[in-house]
């Protein structure tokens, strides 16, 4: 006759045994819970999980994340033995221009991500920049950003031989159709030939474009400096360096 005592000494071993059962069958997660793990399974588990939340995970539970499993490897990737991301971007619309060698585009180059936006620096060459204390330098800027702008703002654009500058930019060749839109900045002067080297700048920027650059001032731009009564003495050297159609509404309208 087996008493109530050996009942229970009977039911321990058999819980006992199942956990053994359990680990070795590689089922514990399943029965998270029933069995604490042992020491040496915590300090595998502390090791392997990392601390980072997938971005779909719920923010209430604690962000477990296998490292092993989604960053392979990664305890001996360094900056040596490692590559610099470079998106698969080749085509974009360009919705931004920064100033005459810096652009932003939109473009979907993953098709199960959404549209991105990205900065795009075109490739051999350095225009004027906006960010300078040298009031020329700015007013050159502002031109040639212009200028740009009244090319590609708006317009799809193809991307060639692109990289990624030490910014993080794309630094690539610029298409509009068959246009190249680095080359026709050269032609048009409005930016000099940079090799990623030391910069060979002109000493004065305005009076570089002025001397050598093209048609970019708008009649319309004339015609609303006009009207704020703001036409600067520059603004009158470049319509007369260029002999644009502008001069003429420039004549007719507030004549000196």
């Amino acid at each position: 006759m087996v008493k109530k005592g050996d009942n229970i000494i009977f039911a321990i071993f058999y819980v006992l045994k199942s956990k053994d059962i359990i680990s070795n069958m590689g089922l514990k997660k399943q029965f998270l819970g029933l069995f604490p793990g042992s020491k040496n399974d915590k300090e595998d588990k502390k090791k392997n999980v990392g601390s980072i939340r997938p971005p779909s995970s719920d923010s209430g539970k604690k962000p477990f994340f296998k490292k092993k499993e989604v960053f392979p490897n990664l305890d001996e990737a360094n900056w040596e033995n490692t590559e610099p991301f470079i998106p698969a971007v080749s085509y974009g619309r360009v919705i931004k221009c920064y100033d005459a060698d810096t652009i932003t585009i939109v473009a979907k180059p993953y098709k199960t991500q959404p549209i991105f936006r990205f900065s795009v620096r075109l490739n051999g060459i350095d225009g004027p920049e906006m960010r300078t204390r040298d009031a020329n330098e700015k007013k050159a800027a502002q031109i040639s950003r212009k200028y740009l702008a009244d090319k590609i703002l708006g317009e799809y654009i193809n991307l060639e031989n692109v990289s990624c500058d030490k910014y993080g930019r794309l630094l690539a060749e610029v298409w509009l159709g068959d246009l190249s839109i680095n080359n026709w900045l050269l032609e048009k002067k409005v930016v000099v030939p940079y090799d990623g080297g030391t910069k060979n700048r002109p000493d004065d920027w305005l009076n570089y474009i002025i001397e050598n650059g093209p048609d970019f001032i708008a009649a319309e731009n004339a015609r609303r400096q006009i009207e704020d009564q703001t036409v600067s003495l520059d603004t009158r050297r470049v319509l007369l360096a260029l002999n644009h159609e502008a001069l003429k509404v420039l004549n007719e309208e507030k004549p000196n």
